[in-house]
């Protein structure tokens, strides 16, 4: 099976997939009417070739870099040709109007909220491995070597897309990812500014040789990254 060779799921095992994620699912509901031009105003950067089924991608930032943006952004595209988006929200920070204001669907938005870490590595795994769910978004702290394996079976045996939201503090860790990058916020962009400029660094890649740095842009208030 290739990326350009899904699987099909019918009606009864996207039900039963997520039957298999009740009890932690909470959905958000119908989707409000966006602003116009986020959906489709979005230039896709040289990030969104990473985007394909079965890729577990690891994105590490400090708080304001953009790594849960970018990461959320990639989480979306994955979910325009199959499946839910899942996001594992152990914090209780994840703020679902803003994700929809980013182009997610909320009619295929759905929020898990574990009680532990490894609750939360629990739920993502048994997400990834779900054949109704397209993407899984989770912050998440340190994971262990035999988790983080486990991570990386699930998302290509659910031929899901995965990313996890973790501090740069986990950089010198063991890594099981397809890829990660290192994610930080470039001077000149205050608060105040529509826009966040972003230093991409690859880490790690499972496929092939590292590539050099990239810069991003991040307009939060249009929806955008290029």
């Amino acid at each position: 099976m290739t990326p350009s060779d899904p699987p099909q799921i019918d009606a009864a095992a996207r039900v039963a997939g997520l039957k298999q994620l009740h009890p932690l699912l909470s959905s958000c509901g119908e989707s409000p009417a966006r602003a116009e031009g986020v959906q489709g105003s979005v230039e896709p950067p040289p990030l969104q070739r990473l985007v394909r089924p079965g890729v577990l991608l690891d994105c590490l930032g400090e708080s304001g870099a953009g790594a849960g943006l970018i990461a959320l952004w990639l989480c979306r595209l994955a979910c325009q040709s199959r499946g839910e988006l899942v996001v594992v929200d152990a914090t209780g920070e994840f703020y679902p109007p803003a994700a929809i204001a980013w182009g997610i669907d909320a009619r295929r938005l759905l929020v898990v909220s574990p009680a532990t870490p490894n609750q939360a590595l629990a739920v993502v795994e048994q997400s990834l491995r779900s054949p109704a769910v397209g993407a899984v978004w989770a912050p998440l702290g340190r994971i262990g070597l035999q988790p983080f394996r486990r991570l990386l079976l699930a998302a290509e045996a659910g031929y899901a897309f995965a990313t996890l939201v973790r501090s740069p503090r986990r950089l010198p860790d063991a890594c099981c990812a397809d890829y990660q990058f290192h994610f930080r916020a470039l001077p000149g962009c205050g608060s105040s500014s529509k826009a966040i400029m972003v230093r991409a660094t690859q880490t790690r890649s499972r496929h092939g040789r590292l590539e050099g740095d990239r810069e991003l842009t991040i307009d939060w208030r249009a929806g955008t990254i290029r």
